[in-house]
C-alpha cells in the first residue's frame, strides 16, 4: 500500500478538501475536473495496489496521466465521458462504502466495483445534466468526507449524504440561473 497516501497526510487532506470543495459546488460547469478526479482516484487505488510501496512516486505519476487522460476526454467527447465518470466514480463509491461498513469482498472487490459502476453508467447517460451535477457533488463529498480523519463509521454516510444533498443544491441553482 502506499503509505503517503493515507488520512494523515496533511498534504492529501488538503488536496482532498481543496478539489472536493470546487467540485462539490461547481463541478458541472468544471465537469473536465470531476472526471480527471474520477481517473486519478481509480488509477491511484490499482496503483496502491499493485505496486510496491517504494514506488509511490511511479504511482502518483500514471494517476495524474489518466487523470490528465480523463479531463482530455471530458473536454472533446463529454457524452461518452459522463459514462465513463459514472462509472468510475459510482464504482468507486461501492467499494468505499462496503470497506467502511466492513463487508469483505476481498479479490472480488472488482466486481463490486464493476456493478457499482454498471449503475453508474447507466444513470449518468440516461439524465445527462442531472447525472452531471450529481456525479460532481458526489465526487466533491466524497474526497472531502475522505479527507476529515478518524470519523466513526456510522457518521460516515450521514455527512456524506449531506454534503452530496448540498452540493446538488448549489449547483441546480446555479443551473437554474
Amino acid at each position: 500500500m502506499l503509505d503517503f497516501i493515507t488520512v494523515d497526510n496533511p498534504l492529501f487532506i488538503g488536496v482532498n478538501l481543496l478539489v472536493g470543495l470546487i467540485l462539490l459546488v461547481a463541478g458541472r460547469q468544471l465537469f473536465w475536473l470531476a472526471v480527471a478526479a474520477a481517473g486519478f482516484l481509480f488509477a491511484l487505488g490499482l496503483a496502491a495496489n499493485w505496486l510496491e510501496a517504494q514506488a509511490g512516486w511511479l504511482a502518483i505519476i500514471l494517476a495524474l496521466g489518466v487523470g490528465l487522460i480523463g479531463a482530455l476526454v471530458a473536454l472533446f467527447l463529454q457524452r461518452i465521458a459522463i459514462g465513463i465518470a459514472g462509472f468510475l466514480i459510482v464504482g468507486y463509491l461501492t467499494v468505499w462504502l462496503l470497506g467502511l461498513f466492513g463487508v469483505e469482498v476481498g479479490n472480488l472487490a472488482w466486481l463490486a466495483y464493476v456493478v457499482g459502476g454498471l449503475v453508474g453508467l447507466l444513470v449518468a447517460t440516461s439524465l445527462f445534466n442531472v447525472a452531471l451535477i450529481g456525479l460532481s457533488a458526489l465526487i466533491g463529498a466524497t474526497l472531502i468526507t475522505q479527507a476529515i480523519p478518524s470519523l466513526p463509521a456510522w457518521l460516515v454516510p450521514l455527512i456524506l449524504l449531506a454534503l452530496f444533498a448540498v452540493g446538488v443544491v448549489i449547483q441546480a441553482k446555479v443551473l437554474n440561473k
